[in-house]
């Protein structure tokens, strides 16, 4: 208990930024300031290899965030995306839907492809199918797309 709470003291005071363990991660100060993070690199193993998993999108040769379970580098899923069999593509547009925060799906995925295969990629979408048709309807109740 004693360690939990100089922990928390510690923490709390903003003595020093927070990071990762083992990970290349900046914050901009501590949480109980309301500060945020900056940016995340996760080392993790990925068939023997170590690849780190990121938020920035920029880092071609690290594995996007929501790829987690099959960490592939992001110049590789692009890669995937352009080359793959209608299928595949299908099964990644979908899993990018599903697991990518809403705003970085567009750095993977055109509006384009969405609408033309929608009606197979709403199958792997999961419980983010319905935030996908709302914003879909939406766009579509307002003219925004066709």
């Amino acid at each position: 208990m004693k360690r939990m709470a100089r922990n928390r003291e510690e923490n709390s005071s903003g003595s020093g930024p927070l990071r990762f363990r083992g990970s290349r991660s900046a914050w901009a100060g501590s949480r109980d300031r309301g500060q945020h993070f900056v940016s995340s690199s996760i080392k993790v193993s990925a068939g023997g290899l170590g690849m780190y998993l990121t938020t920035n999108m920029d880092e071609q040769d690290a594995a996007p965030y929501f790829l987690w379970d099959d960490p592939i580098p992001i110049r590789a899923l692009h890669e995937r995306l352009r080359t793959a069999s209608e299928p595949e593509r299908v099964r990644l547009i979908g899993k990018v839907m599903r697991e990518a925060n809403d705003a970085d799906v567009w750095r993977f995925v055109s509006l384009g492809d969405v609408l033309s295969l929608w009606p197979k990629i709403k199958a792997h979408l999961g419980r983010q199918r319905a935030f996908w048709e709302f914003l879909l309807t939406e766009w579509r109740r307002q003219g925004l797309i066709p």
